[in-house]
């Protein structure tokens, strides 16, 4: 059997959120501007989130969500 994972195991509720609209099509600057936040805060989650999933692929990361 492959190794079972949560999905969203390890980040943080607003990365968790982040990657839910860029699943729904938003890109960095939209996904700020529906969360409130700085377009630098957004790009600074995406690179921990990276981070955490050890991946450089938006789409990788979003498909093991």
């Amino acid at each position: 059997m492959g190794e079972e994972r949560n999905p969203g195991v390890g980040l943080t509720e607003r990365q968790r959120e982040i990657v839910q609209l860029a699943a729904k099509g938003c890109g960095d600057a939209e996904v700020a501007n529906q969360l409130g936040i700085s377009l630098h805060t957004v790009q600074s989650h995406w690179k921990r989130i990276r981070e955490i999933y050890n991946s450089t692929s938006r789409g990788a990361i979003i498909a093991s969500i």
